[in-house]
């Protein structure tokens, strides 16, 4: 994701107005989670800064840092003094996107097994990009693979989404790499357990995934708020038209001849110029200027960027701050039998 990366960690990037980890802690709340412990690195102050102590979202929040990337291992240990007292506890990858639902399914199974270890997986069409676990017939996890190079053993891809108990962290906590101790775990208890989730899940990896998670988290909220949703400080012109699900974010400007088409969110501060047409499964970001008669399909634009009139974006991801010259065009076309120049 370099350079979007440079200067936002990537649980931070906005989608739907909002970054990635919050729209996975509001998840987490929603079905009962309130104290968290985020593992940050020595530049992802950001990260701090935004949540503080959680109180804003009515949780609590607490922060260690992991000096270097040294692994899921290095970063758990790092919160010992968070978990040491509790007698299971969940992990979070901050870059996947999932829903309250997988999180539920995941708390029901250990309410039900009381096992060492649960481990939340997902069906992928290419698995030797994840790492995989091999279940039987009961859903145990005999064995976990990272990045198969030879056939892989399953399709079940790990989904960024784990529960341990007391006694698999005094496991955890001694080995080097987690697939290590998942393997120590099932060798010594025999009782890992995988849950399933067959449902949309993205984990953030390429820009393109960026795109893929601004479409599920579109879609989820269109299926729980129908309609429109426009704020109070919004200017929005009675010549614009407005269809399906779209959000409208606090002060941001729609000009008369505008066609909104969701799932759509619009940012704060954010302008759409006179007859610009702005199509499903689009996020802009706050401060955004989109001129006059901007075309712009299942894209997400960053904050502060420019787009001049008459532009065509589609498929796309415009970076912070970006100045987009009237008249540019951005198209997601394969020219695999056609001649470049």
């Amino acid at each position: 994701l370099y350079p979007i990366t440079e200067k936002m960690p990537k649980p931070m990037i906005p989608l739907m107005g909002k970054p990635i980890l919050e729209h996975l802690l509001i998840q987490a709340k929603n079905v009962g989670i309130t104290d968290f412990c985020i593992v940050i690195g020595n530049t992802h102050n950001s990260i701090a800064e935004y949540f503080d102590d959680g109180k804003n979202w009515e949780v609590n929040i607490k922060y260690v840092q992991q000096a270097e990337p040294k692994g899921v291992v290095d970063a758990i240990t790092k919160a010992e003094d968070f978990i040491k007292d509790e007698d299971y506890f969940l992990v979070f990858y901050s870059d996947v996107i999932l829903c309250s639902e997988f999180i539920q399914r995941v708390l029901n199974t250990h309410n039900e097994l009381r096992c060492s270890a649960i481990v939340g997986v997902t069906i992928v069409n290419n698995p030797e990009y994840y790492g995989v676990a091999e279940l039987d017939s009961d859903s145990r996890i005999l064995q976990i693979v990272e990045k198969p190079k030879e056939k892989p053993i399953s399709n079940y891809a790990l989904a960024g989404i784990y529960l341990f108990s007391k006694e698999a962290y005094e496991i955890i906590k001694n080995e080097p790499q987690l697939d290590a101790a998942l393997k120590k775990i099932i060798e010594k208890n025999g009782d890992v357990y995988g849950v399933i989730w067959e449902k949309d899940w993205v984990e953030i990896t390429w820009p393109w995934d960026l795109l893929s998670a601004n479409k599920l988290l579109l879609k989820q909220a269109s299926k729980e708020c129908r309609g429109t949703y426009i704020s109070g400080t919004a200017n929005v012109s009675e010549r614009a038209n407005i269809e399906n699900f779209v959000v409208i974010d606090d002060s941001a400007i729609i000009r008369a001849g505008a066609q909104i088409t969701g799932p759509v969110y619009i940012g704060r501060n954010s302008y759409i110029g006179n007859n610009s047409l702005i199509r499903d499964y689009t996020s802009i970001s706050e401060n955004v200027t989109v001129g006059f008669s901007v075309e712009i399909k299942n894209s997400i634009v960053l904050p502060n960027a420019f787009i001049g009139q008459l532009s065509y974006i589609g498929d796309s991801l415009i970076g912070t701050s970006v100045r987009i010259s009237s008249g540019f065009q951005t198209w997601n076309k394969p020219f695999e039998k056609e001649i470049l120049y």
